[in-house]
């Protein structure tokens, strides 16, 4: 006799983390969940109540203020992409459809580029306070917020392209689920890719590695080294 196919009922997701494998993963992901979150937290609100203490505005208190609560603010958005990432692994499934894998790659990407931004902008008003002193109108306040403002929008454009072109793909062939009933599913996975071809790809990471990485890293090199032997030579 020929054995006919089953047939194939439906989709079935793949089977989740359990146990060892499952608190593996849970429990460094919600420990940076709630320390970062508490974290940032506690600084913007430190923040918050030196400027009702002082009855003053955040922008009273400088420069390094601004970049810090800016700073906070940016990595408040790496704990928003924590659950996303957690569940994506504990599940081995996308779950949160086409916008969310956007909305992942965007808060994933943008976060990292703007936090790095922020550092090198930091950094240079640290060189230009110890190095140029003389220089007032780099430490406007007017202006070290425009700089921030520019930063975070750069990021957001620097990062479209990615987000544009992500997208959820199903991945078939995994196997297929027999229920109690004895329906067959076919066990189909779901994942949040970037979607692009793998020449674009190329050419968007060799960009933001230039720009977001390479760039900054010799800026920084640059401003704390000038900083460390203008010091040095104070102490002489």
């Amino acid at each position: 006799l020929q054995m006919l196919p089953a047939t194939v009922t439906g989709e079935y997701p793949p089977p989740p983390l359990v146990g060892r494998p499952f608190a593996q993963t849970a429990v460094p992901y919600s420990l940076l969940f709630v320390i970062g979150t508490l974290g940032n937290t506690a600084v913007l609100a430190y923040v918050f109540f030196i400027t009702r203490s002082l009855k003053s505005s955040v922008m009273a208190l400088g420069n390094t203020f601004i970049y810090i609560v800016a700073l906070c603010a940016v990595d408040l958005l790496v704990t928003v992409s924590i659950p996303f990432s957690l569940s994506n692994t504990i599940l081995n499934n996308w779950v949160f459809g086409e916008f969310g894998c956007k909305l992942h790659w965007a808060v994933e990407l943008s976060n990292k580029m703007c936090s790095t931004f922020i550092l090198t902008a930091l950094a240079f008003d640290r060189y230009m306070a110890i190095c140029h002193p003389e220089n007032k109108r780099v430490h406007q306040m007017r202006q070290t917020i425009c700089i921030t403002v520019f930063l975070a929008i750069l990021s957001i454009a620097l990062i479209i392209p990615v987000v544009f072109s992500a997208t959820v793909r199903s991945f078939t062939g995994l196997g297929r689920y027999i229920s109690q009933n004895e329906e067959t599913y076919d066990v189909v996975k779901y994942m949040c890719v970037d979607g692009m071809r793998r020449d674009l790809k190329l050419l968007v990471i060799g960009f933001l590695v230039v720009f977001a990485f390479v760039l900054p890293g010799s800026l920084l090199t640059f401003f704390y080294t000038k900083i460390i032997l203008r010091l040095r030579r104070q102490q002489r």
